[in-house]
């Protein structure tokens, strides 16, 4: 759990975004895997410290640099945020915000957890998949759904039945192999 709080206020100040972890955990589960001093420090970097943007929409408000938590209103980047705006322009600033800020959150995703994993050596990911590679049925479910349904899967015959269990790690923007079509699968079922 502490693993994620880490990677989520990463995620969060690269994102500009709030992030959410949603955790359950037991009641048994004490142990705390924190990095060090070092590790902390080299994670979260300099407070001051100056990081490039890493979403066009960023670099047009904010600039090609920007502190680690920005300033919103600047004298030197004069831009209006948050303006009333009539209907017409609301639906263009729906789809500028598709574009430019909500097609990068995935990639950010996945850029901070390969560097947690590479300050730490504990690899996470956005979701694990179970059973057949070329699948005609899957099963969507969330780590705590998905508790001993994957060895259920897995041992069972589901070779001919062509089954794969997606259990997501992250539930937004869902992250799935590229090469799976959910419009293209006969079943789909998705246990909550």
């Amino acid at each position: 759990l502490s693993d994620f709080v880490l990677i989520a206020q990463v995620i969060s100040e690269k994102a500009l975004v709030p992030v959410v972890v949603l955790a359950d955990v037991e009641a048994t589960e004490t142990a705390i895997n924190l990095p060090n001093k070092k590790e902390l420090a080299s994670w979260f970097g300099d407070n001051d410290g100056r990081v490039p943007d890493p979403t066009p929409a960023q670099t047009m408000v904010l600039g090609k640099m920007r502190r680690r938590m920005p300033g919103w209103i600047q004298n030197d980047n004069p831009v209006m945020i948050g303006a009333q705006k009539n209907h017409h322009d609301r639906v263009f600033e729906v789809a500028a915000q598709q574009q430019f800020d909500h097609a990068h959150i995935q990639h950010i995703c996945n850029e901070t957890l390969a560097q947690f994993a590479a300050l730490t050596q504990r690899k996470y990911e956005a979701f694990t998949q179970y059973g057949e590679q070329k699948m005609r049925n899957a099963v969507i479910t969330t780590a705590h759904a998905a508790n001993g349904f994957a060895e259920l899967l897995l041992t069972h015959n589901v070779a001919k039945n062509k089954v794969a269990l997606f259990t997501l790690h992250q539930l937004w923007p869902i992250s799935l192999p590229a090469d799976v079509n959910i419009s293209k699968l006969e079943r789909l079922l998705v246990l909550e």
